[in-house]
């Protein structure tokens, strides 16, 4: 995360069970990997020619927003002399973005989202695997060209669906989320990350209902990996975790303090709140190193402008440093759970404000010309000069068209929000 990167861990490394290595057991026991067939089927479902054309009307309707969005909003805010005119210009623009994402905001827009981050191979699926202990695990063994962001989360139901980047969205089973490894881009040639936007993984079993994790792709390669897609994979990751309030990062142990270049990550991360540090595969190292290499980690990110909740260390391996560090995860969580205004904000919520602003503006500004409308009607009934009065009366007469203009903008600014919200509704089913 993403999911599809996380443990793919030196080239040369192999695991093995019994005389099989991982990717020939995997293989074996997965039939999307083991039949050409399936994985035809598998790459079918996924770039979803059919599907395609059924969505042809949603994604006119998508089209009709954009456009009410970012032109006939725009063109209804031209005339009107409001204030921070081009903050307002910017939020639309960026909910514009938001409704590419809309499956998505339907299942998450009442969770708090804790973006799980730190370079390629520092273990982020496995962490998640094994602090959440869930019963649908995320793939671990994963090609570093094929990262896509995935959620995890606790529902009513159990299902893994797919949101492809033309707005679709694909229910697929567990063994298919699995056969999405570096064993399928290997043997079939094909880099889901292409067609894929992200995965949202929902658990029965999963604690923390309020909770969405959201892993994200190393944000940095190996060596031997650099490419195009690593800078990919890095904008993927930078853009998901802009969303976040909160922040678990995590740093492969081995590395013996954090790094610059993560430290400047996480600083462009503008809205992360609370950050825990997590020093990973701990089981490496020997208790006093552990301890050795948290404080420095501590000292490192002193005075680096961070709301660091703590460092810690942990293993997916090791249950005595799990265990030992288990309950300091869940006290960075009940932190978070108590801090209620985090959730994200609905798109519905953001448009009120828009609206409310711009409302609030136009009838100050009505409330004043009036007020100014008044004075001069006062002055006209207590002049004896008629030529003071020809000139109020002029004045009077401009005044009463101002009024009347605000009153026009007005009812078209209330019709074209009216008329988004409507459309919005529909699209969004009602939300």
């Amino acid at each position: 995360m993403g999911i599809f990167d996380d443990d793919y861990e030196e080239e040369n490394e192999s695991y093995q069970f019994g005389d099989e290595t991982i990717e020939e057991f995997e293989e074996k026991n997965n039939i999307y990997l083991s039949s050409s067939d399936k994985a035809l089927e598998l790459i079918s479902k996924v770039i979803g020619i059919e599907i395609a054309r059924k969505n042809k009307d949603k994604y006119k309707k998508l089209k009709e927003l954009e456009k009410l969005f970012e032109k006939d909003f725009l063109k209804s805010l031209i005339n009107i002399p409001i204030t921070d005119k081009a903050k307002i210009q910017k939020q639309l623009f960026q909910l514009t973005k938001k409704l590419n994402e809309e499956q998505e905001y339907k299942i998450l827009k009442n969770k708090i989202v804790i973006g799980v981050g730190g370079k390629f191979s520092s273990g982020k699926s496995s962490f998640i695997n094994s602090f959440l202990n869930a019963k649908s695990s995320l793939p671990e063994n994963q090609n570093p060209t094929t990262s896509i962001p995935t959620y995890l989360i606790h529902g009513d139901e159990e299902y893994i669906n797919i949101f492809t980047k033309d707005n679709k969205k694909i229910e697929i089973n567990e063994e298919a989320l699995k056969a999405l490894t570096h064993e399928f881009f290997e043997k079939y040639k094909i880099g889901f990350s292409s067609f894929i936007k992200s995965i949202i993984v929902s658990n029965l079993e999963l604690p923390y209902s309020n909770f969405a994790f959201l892993d994200t792709p190393g944000y940095s390669k190996a060596e031997n990996f650099m490419s195009k897609e690593s800078e990919t994979d890095k904008e993927k990751a930078f853009e998901q975790l802009k969303k976040v309030n909160y922040l678990i990062w995590l740093i492969d142990i081995e590395n013996g303090d954090i790094s610059e270049t993560d430290i400047k990550f996480i600083q462009g991360l503008k809205n992360v709140e609370k950050i825990l540090i997590v020093l990973n595969k701990a089981d490496k190292k020997m208790e006093e190193e552990i301890k050795k290499i948290t404080n420095k980690v501590k000292e490192t990110l002193k005075n680096k402008n961070l709301n660091i909740y703590d460092v810690i260390p942990f293993s997916s391996k090791e249950n005595s440093i799990k265990e030992e560090n288990f309950f300091k995860i869940q006290q960075f969580l009940d932190v978070i759970n108590q801090n209620k205004i985090n959730k994200k904000e609905d798109i519905f919520v953001q448009i009120n404000k828009i609206k409310r602003k711009i409302g609030d503006d136009l009838n100050e500004q009505i409330q004043k010309k009036e007020e100014e409308r008044n004075r001069i009607n006062e002055i006209i009934f207590k002049s004896n000069d008629i030529f003071e009065i020809e000139s109020l009366i002029e004045i009077y007469g401009k005044i009463l068209e101002e009024i009347k203009g605000f009153r026009k903008h007005k009812l078209s600014f209330e019709s074209k929000v009216g008329e988004i919200e409507k459309k919005l509704n529909g699209y969004f089913g009602g939300i």
